[in-house]
């Protein structure tokens, strides 16, 4: 609207210059010639000076009031109409800049748009066809389903029946080991009792054959073997009893340290084997089955002397640490092989060419029962060490 103004403005200023000239001139001359007759008789010269400068003062202000001003005035307000034109040219390119940008980006998205339908597409076409595949494997998997049922009924009778044939086979067993066990027992049995029946019947023989003026003496050495012979039997026949079964230990508060020296007093060493006690300082009342801790303490010394038939040494050790009490019982004998120790303790297993294997079966049992255990370290030609570990709070 502006430019518009000004343009207007600018092309009607010929005419206004002309119609302002005019007008100042025919005005100018007017008050030339009414002044003129008031002034005295001049010189042409003078006339014409006089006329064109009072002229000039008139046309000038009315020019520079009629013409100048409203210029200059325009003027000005064309430069601000192109800057104004400019800053909306430069926004108009900014503005066709972002239309562009957003017409690429609007353009990239129809592009998506089209890629993202086509796939869709496809995903439909790959829908239906899970569809179709998703019901034949429904189909196949209700028929794999039926035969299922039907091997497991199969199954189920084959498993009963295998069951029945495995039950039958394990009582079968169950008694074969029985009867081997038993057998093995017997036989362990039989000959540990058939040595002390040979030295009863050699002492009942001699005795028979022997002069009835036989001094007492000569009497007395059949007598004692006798005597040993039977205490053998008798306990080979407890080892039996014991192991068969189990006993429920009656514990009361007990001296260790004088239980182990009234122990050594019952199995005391060979003459050839030299015996060593270390009992540690302090309380060593425990509460145990007095007897049957007797009882293990018996085996493994015994045991210990079996090991070294030509001598050697045992060294007997007990130590209450707080939460145990340990009997250590080493020995210099022959020692037990390595792949033989993990199986010492069970029932009718024995490293000695006498015994009927019960000995160390008997001494788990026992202390299993009072809550503690045995523990055994060995070296082939060096020695053997078993430890005895019972609870302190019985």
């Amino acid at each position: 609207m502006i430019v518009m103004q000004i343009g207007k403005t600018i092309r009607q200023l010929p005419f206004k210059l002309l119609v302002v000239t005019l007008i100042s001139i025919f005005i100018a001359e007017i008050f030339v010639m009414a002044v003129m007759d008031y002034l005295p008789v001049w010189p042409p010269w003078a006339v014409y000076l006089f006329d064109s400068a009072l002229l000039s003062f008139l046309v000038f202000p009315a020019l520079y009031l009629f013409l100048f001003s409203p210029l200059t005035r325009h003027m000005g307000e064309s430069r601000n109409a192109t800057e104004v034109l400019l800053q909306k040219a430069v926004e108009l390119e900014r503005a066709n800049q972002d239309l562009s940008a957003v017409q690429k980006t609007l353009g990239e998205k129809v592009r998506q748009l089209k890629e993202s339908d086509g796939k869709l597409k496809e995903a439909q076409k790959v829908t239906l066809s899970l569809l179709d595949d998703s019901n034949e494997a429904r189909e196949q998997l209700t028929k794999a389903k039926e035969e299922l049922q039907r091997f497991n009924d199969t199954l189920e009778d084959k498993v009963a029946e295998k069951m029945e044939a495995l039950k039958s086979a394990r009582k079968k067993l169950d008694r074969t080991v029985r009867l081997s066990a038993v057998g093995q027992l017997a036989s362990s049995v039989a000959h540990e009792i058939r040595n002390p029946l040979t030295g009863l019947t050699n002492a009942a023989y001699f005795l028979e054959q022997c002069d009835p003026k036989m001094d007492c003496a000569e009497m007395k050495k059949y007598t004692g073997l006798i005597q040993r012979q039977v205490s053998l039997i008798n306990q080979i026949a407890s080892d039996l009893l014991n192991f068969a079964k189990a006993r429920t230990p009656k514990k009361e508060p007990t001296d260790m340290g004088r239980l182990i020296r009234e122990t050594l007093e019952k199995f005391p060493p060979p003459q050839n084997v030299r015996l060593s006690v270390e009992i540690s300082k302090g309380d060593h009342k425990l509460k145990v089955d007095p007897l049957q801790i007797s009882q293990i303490l018996g085996n493994l010394f015994a045991n210990a002397y079996q090991a070294m038939p030509k001598g050697g040494e045992l060294n007997i050790r007990a130590e209450n640490s707080g939460k145990e009490f340990k009997i250590v019982c080493a020995d210099t004998g022959c020692g037990i092989p390595k792949e033989r120790i993990p199986e010492i303790f069970e029932p009718l297993v024995t490293t000695k060419p006498k015994g009927t294997g019960l000995g160390l079966a008997i001494v788990r049992q026992l202390a299993e029962g009072h809550g503690g255990k045995v523990e055994v370290e060995s070296q082939v030609g060096k020695g053997s060490k078993f430890m005895l570990k019972l609870p302190t709070e019985g």
